[in-house]
């Protein structure tokens, strides 16, 4: 414009433009034109790799097979990502404002607060727990929750816990387990039915030597 005025520069930045410019005869203008159109476009690029960022981000969380989730002082869920209804069978906006600890029975509730508010008051620690967690048909999954508080992160504000399902894995465990007694049984069965047989042999050999017979 070649008339500014602060009604034309507040109705230029309510219709959205970048920036506001008035027009004169020193040459040097153009260069602050230049600068101003350098910078918007500066600005542009920012918001538009923010963005992707952000959709990246959006796709991974939504897509990964741990569960993430960021909880309050109180360690009441402020966030869940999607895949708790996949592991847990609630809805994001079920377990939003409530508190995990009261999912978890008894006998694991309480060593995970203890985890949780030693890593509130030491920063520093990031505590790894197992836990039973109740899902929405009123049975357990065993999680291994990884923790790590983000409390002075403005745009976390919280402490972070990613937790993946490890039923199966345990479950595997506990079949190997199982499997290997049962190979020590075997290993103690075949071991006497081998001694027998050779201490047989060596006494007949003892006693031939003696009597030739």
């Amino acid at each position: 414009t070649g008339k500014g005025s602060e009604e034309i520069a507040s109705k230029a930045i309510s219709n959205g433009v970048n920036d506001y410019l008035q027009k004169g005869t020193d040459s040097s203008q153009y260069s602050l034109l230049a600068n101003r159109i350098a910078n918007a476009f500066k600005q542009y690029e920012a918001r538009e790799q923010l963005k992707l960022s952000q959709q990246k981000f959006s796709k991974l969380v939504t897509n990964s097979t741990d569960m993430l989730a960021i909880v309050n002082s109180q360690c009441r869920f402020g966030y869940i990502s999607p895949v708790c209804e996949e592991i847990l069978g609630y809805e994001q906006r079920e377990l939003i404002g409530e508190c995990a600890f009261d999912y978890m029975p008894v006998d694991d509730r309480k060593h995970a607060m203890e985890e949780f508010f030693d890593a509130i008051e030491n920063p520093e620690k990031e505590p790894v727990i197992e836990s039973r967690f109740k899902t929405a048909d009123d049975d357990y999954v065993l999680l291994e929750v990884r923790g790590k508080n983000m409390f002075e992160d403005d745009l976390i504000d919280g402490f972070v816990a990613n937790a993946r399902d490890i039923s199966a894995l345990k479950q595997r465990e506990r079949e190997l387990e199982q499997q290997n007694e049962r190979l020590k049984d075997m290993r103690k069965v075949i071991a006497h039915d081998i001694r027998n047989p050779l201490s047989v042999a060596s006494n007949s050999m003892m006693l031939y030597e003696e009597t030739d017979d």
